[in-house]
């Protein structure tokens, strides 16, 4: 089963726009492999929590080297 396809256009060094189908960023848990966990297992409450994978478009970019931002539009 296909997961995520989506494609990334650059506007510039850090920044672009997303669209298509992807994890939607929401939730550390859920973003986060299992090797770089701080608990040993995922919350319970994830699951209803966490929006998972979504279509839509999302622009995401650097602040400097403090951290990233992004802002989306999902279905």
């Amino acid at each position: 089963t296909l997961q995520d396809a989506f494609f990334n256009w650059n506007l510039c060094e850090g920044e672009g726009i997303r669209f298509g189908q992807f994890k939607t960023g929401h939730g550390r848990q859920w973003n986060v492999s299992y090797a770089n966990q701080q608990f040993i297992d995922r919350s319970v409450v994830t699951d209803y929590f966490n929006l998972n994978r979504q279509g839509g478009i999302a622009y995401f970019g650097n602040i400097g080297d403090f951290g990233r931002h992004s802002i989306g539009l999902f279905n």
